[in-house]
């Protein structure tokens, strides 16, 4: 329940991180570009809910193996290296779309 949660906050951000402010003039639902966009839009989300779904599988196996082997479920050194990187790749993809 807990993945489905996050998975509907991430898409709900992103849908509102994107969506422009000016939503009075909104296209037919006939036109083909706006059609082939919902469609790519359509397929990553599936493709994010597929990771997403694969990421719990991994998470749960380290998991298995921390409790096995006496290690604390949460380790800060490795939580910030994942979020630290995160990060870098998201200010690149930012900066490589704005260049």
């Amino acid at each position: 329940m807990k993945k489905y949660l996050f998975l509907a906050a991430v898409l709900t951000l992103l849908f509102y991180c994107n969506y422009p402010a000016h939503t009075q003039n909104v296209p037919s639902a006939t036109d083909t570009t706006l059609e082939n966009n919902r469609k790519k839009i359509d397929r990553i989300d599936k493709q994010l809910i597929e990771l997403i779904g694969e990421r719990e599988k991994i998470v749960k196996e380290i998991g298995i193996y921390k409790a096995k082997n006496n290690m604390a479920p949460l380790q800060a050194a490795r939580f910030q290296q994942v979020l630290n990187k995160a990060i870098e790749q998201a200010k690149r993809k930012v900066y490589l779309q704005n260049s």
